[in-house]
């Protein structure tokens, strides 16, 4: 499910590291500060999605889709300039 997210939310294969090397085969499961701290800070970045508008009529919308076996995950984007 992280690698599905990770398409969606900025940087988190490089938060979600420590729950990829705990996961190994050959690692004793150890739950450590630093996986705590890394499900604290995607906890709240999945807390607080972007907001939400309509797009205008005509305007580009992009369809990100992300497929394995167990399940697929769809967004839709709209590209906006900021500044």
């Amino acid at each position: 499910m992280l690698i599905a997210l990770s398409r969606f939310v900025a940087k988190s294969t490089q938060h979600a590291l420590p729950f990829f090397k705990l996961l190994r085969k050959k690692t004793k499961f150890e739950w450590t500060e630093e996986c705590e701290t890394a499900l604290k800070h995607l906890k709240e970045t999945l807390s607080a999605p972007p907001v939400l508008s309509r797009p205008d009529q005509g305007e580009v919308l992009y369809l990100y889709l992300s497929v394995s076996f167990d399940a697929f995950n769809a967004v839709l984007v709209r590209e906006t300039m900021e500044g």
